[in-house]
C-alpha cells in the first residue's frame, strides 16, 4: 500500500488535502481532509470502510481504530459531543466544512426522507419521528406533488417551529451524493461553493420531484431556470415524459 497527497486551495480560501491511497489488491480509494490535520499522516494509516475513512492510530506498537471523522475532531475543543454528521452525506468528504458535530437526538432528525408510505387509501407522509413520536402535518392525499408540497412544509416550517432551537434538518444545497465531480472541482478549488450548488440543482433541473420536494421555486426563479414538467400515473404518483418515476436518486 502507498499514499500520496496533496495540498489544495478552495475558492474560500481553506486548504484541503486531497489523499490518494493505492493498494496491493486493487481496491485504490482517495478521500479529502483538513490540511491542518497533515500531521495525522505521518502517525498512522487509512482504510476504506465502506462509504467511511477508517484511521488506524498507531501507538506503543500497536494500533488502534477509529474512524477519521472521528479522530479530526479528537483535536479540537468538540470531541465530546455524541455524532458527527457528513452534511453533503459523502463518507470520504471529512473536510471540517462537511463535518458537523452534534447530539446523536438531532443527528437522527437529519435524515433525508426519499419517498412515502403508500397504503390503499393513498399516499401517506410520516415526517419525522422525534423522541419516539411521529410529528406530521401532512394529511393521506392521492397526488403525490402535493404530498412533496406538504412534506417540504412539514420539514423546513411546521418542524422548525415545533423544535425551535433543536431544528436540524437535511439540507438539499449541500446534497452530494453520486456527484463526486462536482465535489472534486469545489475541493480542489477549480469552482466556488456557490457553483457547485448551480451545478448540482440543474442536475435536477428536470425532476419536479425535487423541484416540489425541497422547495426550489426561489432558487429556479432567481437563477432562470425553467420549472420541470410532470405527469400523474393511476395511482397519483409523478411521472416523466417516459412515464418513470420521479424521485431523487
Amino acid at each position: 500500500m502507498s499514499m500520496a497527497y496533496k495540498e489544495f486551495r478552495e475558492k474560500s480560501g481553506t486548504d484541503t488535502l486531497k489523499v490518494n491511497i493505492t493498494t496491493n489488491r486493487g481496491t485504490d480509494f482517495y478521500f479529502y481532509m483538513p490540511a491542518e490535520a497533515e500531521d495525522l499522516i505521518n502517525k498512522g494509516s487509512f482504510r476504506k470502510s465502506g462509504e467511511y475513512i477508517s484511521y488506524y492510530r498507531r501507538h506503543s506498537g500497536s494500533h488502534s481504530v477509529v474512524p477519521l471523522h472521528r479522530e479530526l475532531f479528537y483535536i479540537t475543543p468538540d470531541h465530546n459531543k455524541d455524532v458527527i454528521n457528513h452534511l453533503n452525506q459523502i463518507g470520504i468528504d471529512n473536510t471540517y466544512q462537511n463535518l458537523d458535530v452534534v447530539s446523536s437526538a438531532a443527528n437522527n432528525i437529519y435524515k433525508l426522507s426519499r419517498g412515502y408510505i403508500t397504503s390503499r387509501r393513498g399516499l401517506k407522509q410520516v415526517i419525522r419521528q422525534i423522541e419516539g413520536k411521529y410529528y406530521t402535518v401532512c394529511k393521506e392525499v392521492w397526488r403525490e406533488d402535493e404530498a412533496c408540497s406538504n412534506a417540504y412544509y412539514a420539514d423546513y416550517v411546521w418542524l422548525k417551529e415545533v423544535l425551535k432551537k433543536e431544528y436540524y434538518q437535511f439540507d438539499f444545497f449541500k446534497y452530494r451524493r453520486g456527484e463526486l465531480d462536482i465535489l472534486d472541482d469545489e475541493r480542489t478549488g477549480k469552482i466556488s461553493a456557490d457553483e457547485a450548488v448551480y451545478r448540482h440543482i440543474i442536475r435536477y433541473a428536470d425532476n419536479a420531484w425535487v423541484y416540489l420536494r425541497f422547495g426550489l421555486q426561489q432558487y429556479f426563479k432567481d437563477n432562470h431556470i425553467a420549472v420541470p414538467s410532470y405527469t400523474l400515473n393511476e395511482e397519483g404518483l409523478m411521472v416523466d415524459a417516459n412515464n418513470r418515476l420521479l424521485r431523487l436518486v
